[in-house]
């Protein structure tokens, strides 16, 4: 009895040569799977993927030619076996372990067709190099100030009047035309205006006081380590402007303001405002970056005297070299410009807002600044009637050298106006070249 052999089961679209690894019950075969199907936009199925594990032949530069009968190709998204067939690695694939694709036929050398273009690079973000971020060439960060050495300056109020100076100043006051000379102020001076500041116990003009202050100003400017810097300088002309307006507000005479007038509520133009803000004179600072105020008054347009504010304490003290004593309510008439017109400009300012972190300054709750008389004692008095302006001036200097040590009397006033005279002399320059 013959037994009939089974025939074999050939499994449809399967390749003859893979027959074997059916008949092994200890391999599985696993349908292989299209990367396209899945990521059609990374992989493409009509282009074969050449082994990742076998080197690719090299080929001679300039011999390109394409080879692509080797390769299968099947139409895109058909998974039913038309794919070249694959096996995997004995062992098979476990978790952690990646597979290697192996192809059928062996492939000599492939150019795909189409390649993937890389990944385009992010604009770069264009940086200033040092040389281009220097304080020098970039206008957003601010310039280091440029130290300069300080000439060699002593002061010395004693010291005789420079040979060279007072030679050239006698020389200009014997041999002058006519020639006018500019010291820095809106109209040029000749010789009588020169001759007027020497000669003692005349008065001096505003001109001459403020002639005189500019200098002052420009050596508390250049040499900061001798003359105070957080001390103003005003001119001769603000105590005038403040007086003319009190007396038009407030009336001729007045100790006190009017009732209708509020101090904190005052409008206050901006060109009022350009004293306390430091705008004028040339060579002031703000106020609330200063602790004291020199401000010369022509007291009832006659006698000059030095009021000296003190914005740490709101006070003023009056600095008179008027000999002969005067009644401190008649004093107290004449500098009530200053006693509330100050305290109602500096809050119009914002004193006390813009005042730097632990500097001193005076409380809110003062709505006036009192007044205090210095002693006769500690302060030079005149014997002469003339030489009040020359007095204040020798004041203001001391002052804003921080003295406080008044060591002059009236009898050097004749060799002090003359060197004030040659240094106003010195420090102008011909009106016509000018």
């Amino acid at each position: 009895m013959e037994i009939e052999e089974e025939p074999q089961q050939v499994l449809p679209d399967q390749p003859v040569h893979s027959q074997e690894l059916v008949q092994n019950t200890s391999l599985q075969h696993t349908p292989p799977v299209d990367p396209g199907a899945e990521h059609p936009f990374i992989y493409s199925t009509e282009t074969e993927i050449p082994s990742l594990s076998a080197p690719k032949e090299l080929t001679p530069a300039g011999d390109r030619r394409r080879h692509s009968s080797n390769v299968q190709r099947t139409p895109t998204g058909d998974t039913g076996g038309h794919s070249p067939s694959t096996h995997r690695t004995s062992g098979g694939n476990t978790r952690g372990q990646s597979s290697s694709l192996q192809l059928s036929h062996p492939v000599d050398h492939i150019e795909l067709d189409w390649i993937t273009p890389p990944l385009q690079r992010q604009d770069r973000v264009r940086r200033a190099g040092w040389q281009q971020r220097t304080p020098y060439t970039d206008p957003s960060r601010p310039k280091r100030p440029r130290i300069r050495p300080q000439p060699a300056h002593v002061w010395a109020p004693h010291a005789l009047i420079d040979p060279d100076h007072l030679a050239a100043y006698q020389a200009y006051k014997r041999n002058s035309t006519g020639e006018l000379r500019d010291v820095d102020l809106l109209e040029p001076v000749g010789v009588p205006w020169f001759q007027r500041f020497q000669t003692n116990s005349m008065e001096l003009e505003d001109t001459h006081m403020d002639a005189y202050l500019h200098i002052l100003r420009k050596r508390q400017r250049y040499y900061s380590t001798v003359y105070g810097p957080r001390i103003n300088i005003q001119d001769s002309q603000f105590y005038s402007w403040l007086l003319n307006d009190w007396e038009r507000l407030m009336g001729s005479g007045a100790d006190k303001p009017r009732r209708s007038w509020s101090m904190f509520k005052h409008q206050w133009s901006a060109e009022d405002l350009a004293v306390v803000r430091g705008l004028v004179p040339v060579g002031t600072k703000p106020w609330n970056e200063v602790d004291v105020v020199l401000i010369p008054c022509n007291l009832e347009r006659t006698h000059w005297a030095l009021a000296s504010v003190d914005l740490t304490t709101g006070s003023i003290y009056l600095m008179d070299p008027f000999r002969q004593e005067v009644p401190f309510r008649h004093r107290k008439t004449q500098l009530a410009c200053l006693r509330y017109f100050l305290p109602s400009m500096l809050h119009a300012l914002d004193f006390h807002g813009r005042r730097r972190r632990g500097d001193m300054t005076y409380t809110l709750q003062n709505k006036l600044f009192p007044l205090n008389i210095v002693s006769r004692d500690r302060v030079p008095q005149q014997d002469r009637g003339g030489n009040c302006g020359a007095h204040t001036l020798r004041l203001i200097e001391y002052l804003a050298a921080n003295r406080d040590t008044f060591d002059w009397s009236e009898n050097e006033m004749g060799i002090i106006r003359e060197k004030m005279a040659v240094e106003v002399y010195c420090n102008s320059k011909d009106w016509s070249s000018s």
